[in-house]
C-alpha cells in the first residue's frame, strides 16, 4: 500500500497506489468501502483525494447479518446437553 496525501485522477490510479484488483460493481464499492478504514478521503468529479491517513486502520467490521442468534443458539444448545442424562455433557 503505498498511499500519499495526494489527488489520484481515477480509480485505476488509486488501486495501483493500493495494490489492488480493478473490479467493477459490488467488488469496487466494497473496496471504497475498505479504503475508508485507511484514510479519510472525498471525490471531485473521478478524482479522489486522500484527506487524511490514519496511523492504524480502523478495525474491519464482521459480516453483523449472519451472527444475530449466534450467541442465543451457543447458550440453548450447551443448555441442552447439559439437561440430557445420556449426553457425555451431562454433570
Amino acid at each position: 500500500m503505498n498511499l500519499e496525501l495526494t489527488a489520484y485522477k481515477n480509480y485505476k490510479e488509486l488501486c495501483y497506489a493500493m495494490n489492488w484488483i480493478i473490479t467493477t460493481g459490488k467488488g469496487r464499492t466494497l473496496q471504497l468501502k475498505d479504503l475508508e478504514r485507511y484514510c479519510k478521503y472525498h471525490k471531485e468529479g473521478q478524482k479522489f483525494i486522500i484527506d487524511e491517513i490514519f496511523l492504524e486502520p480502523l478495525p474491519k467490521e464482521g459480516n453483523k447479518r449472519n451472527s444475530i442468534y449466534a450467541e442465543n443458539l451457543e447458550n440453548l444448545i450447551v443448555h441442552i446437553c447439559s439437561e440430557t442424562e445420556n449426553s457425555q455433557y451431562y454433570k
